[in-house]
């Protein structure tokens, strides 16, 4: 936890992109504060949580990226259509 907090501190002083390095901080922070809490937390709702919802979450999380993996294949396809000027 202290390694991560030392790594949020060093996002926020040496950031590239002021903005985005001073979120990043900001979250690394707010992460490193809240994980330790958070793990016992998840394990304790995973622990009492039924195995069919368990796999049925998997499966609509495969689902769901397999649509969006659909999507991104057919609007490459349709860019790259668009950008052919032969078709």
């Amino acid at each position: 936890m202290i390694l991560v907090l030392l790594k949020a501190l060093y996002n926020l002083v040496h950031s590239q992109v002021p903005v985005w390095g001073f979120l990043q901080g900001v979250g690394s922070l707010i992460l490193g504060i809240i994980n330790p809490f958070l793990q016992p937390a998840v394990a304790l709702v995973l622990y009492f949580t039924p195995k069919w919802v368990i796999v049925l979450a998997g499966v609509a999380m495969f689902l769901e990226a397999v649509i969006i993996s659909a999507g991104l294949f057919f609007t490459v396809l349709r860019v790259i259509k668009l950008l052919n000027p032969l078709s």
